[in-house]
């Protein structure tokens, strides 16, 4: 491949997985389309290699990370990327991009995926709620544990539920993911660790975003880059960053905004 910055590579017949985003304009649908394409300008690393490769197959989870899914296809296929920052030069987290398959690997079946509801949350839903917030904020390991699950489970009862509009996506009737807001000041928004990159956070992000408001806020912490990609992703904006001292956590956040257009 005539990439003179990955010192023109060479690869083996044989397959491949790339991961890549589309957060252009036309989103998801115009990416894969100029993918497709063979007349196109070669730009990115993946148009050289689609210049003499076949697409068998193609993946789209509206709401995914590529990051993320390169490590669950590297747990999968094995962490062999033949080409050190192939699709990833502005990407800390990856080696690379793009994956060699094995030889003698047999995909599995993927099963159907059943498809998300959302619906509204009631005080029964408490214990549902809770046992999605407690893992998940866990996963935000670089705060101090300060309360137990049970104090989880209690503020989500006798505070959340009482205080906020709280939307649940579910999956095959078992609630995944929870947004709480207050007018405009989501408080809350998390998805079940198992369930993350499935596009649950992004279909009641939306929800709230036609409810009527003109504008959404919220804060999140700064270490928190996943967060604040997704946020961005959706078009909110930081407007203001803060050392921490006013949250329960006392940990350097961000606030961020989005406004209706037009």
């Amino acid at each position: 491949m005539p990439v003179a910055r990955l010192g023109r590579p060479s690869l083996r017949p044989g397959a491949y997985v790339y991961c890549g985003s589309a957060n252009g304009p036309g989103g998801l649908r115009a990416r894969l389309a100029r993918h497709l394409r063979a007349d196109k300008r070669r730009h990115w690393h993946i148009d050289h290699l689609l210049a003499a490769a076949r697409v068998d197959d193609l993946v789209a989870l509206p709401g995914g990370n590529e990051c993320d899914l390169v490590a669950r296809f590297a747990a999968v296929v094995g962490n062999n990327s033949p080409v050190p920052g192939f699709g990833s030069s502005d990407c800390r987290r990856c080696r690379a991009h793009l994956l060699a398959v094995p030889a003698d690997f047999a995909w599995p079946a993927m099963p159907a995926t059943a498809p998300l509801t959302q619906r509204q949350a009631g005080a029964d839903d408490a214990d549902a709620i809770a046992a999605v917030f407690s893992p998940s904020f866990r996963l935000l390991d670089f705060l101090p544990a300060l309360h137990t699950v049970a104090e989880d489970r209690a503020f989500i009862a006798d505070v959340i539920l009482r205080d906020c509009d709280v939307l649940v996506a579910e999956h095959q009737g078992t609630i995944i993911a929870f947004l709480a807001r207050d007018g405009a000041e989501i408080r809350l928004l998390y998805t079940h660790p198992d369930f993350l990159g499935r596009g649950a956070a992004s279909m009641l992000l939306q929800a709230a975003k036609a409810s009527g408001v003109d504008a959404l806020e919220l804060w999140c912490f700064q270490a928190n880059t996943r967060a604040r990609r997704f946020y961005e992703h959706h078009g909110f904006a930081a407007i203001a960053f803060t050392d921490g001292a006013d949250n329960e956590e006392k940990t350097p956040d961000v606030r961020y905004r989005w406004r209706r257009s037009g």
